[in-house]
């Protein structure tokens, strides 16, 4: 959580889109920043949420990456290891701020699409 070093309340940045993408990704390198499982955007006429699908962790001079799929179940993949997955666990036993590492690894992007 970053904070705004004159009045010291949280930040947030405001993005405004045209039309609404099916897909968001957010580069977190070098952040103080916790994934959110769900966020929400607000239009005009009503508000839309996405869902967090990936993250990409970096650290070891190496990529993995968790998949979430649409069931709410968390795939652990390291490339390295080959071609398979490995299952975690629901997505719900995740805390959110458990989320921000992976094997000792930090996150570096996030993955979210609309259902």
């Amino acid at each position: 959580m970053l904070f705004c070093p004159e009045c010291l309340n949280q930040l947030q940045e405001v993005i405004l889109y045209r039309r609404i993408p099916k897909m968001l990704m957010f580069s977190v390198v070098g952040q103080n920043i916790s994934a959110s499982k769900i966020i929400k955007l607000k239009t005009v006429n009503r508000s839309r949420k996405f869902y967090i699908k990936g993250i990409v962790y970096h650290g070891g001079f190496h990529f993995t990456s968790c998949i979430i799929t649409t069931d709410g179940g968390v795939w652990f993949h390291d490339g390295q290891l080959g071609a398979n997955c490995q299952y975690e666990k629901r997505l719900s036993d995740f805390s959110e701020l458990e989320l921000n590492t992976c094997n000792e690894r930090q996150m570096s992007l996030v993955i979210y699409a609309q259902n």
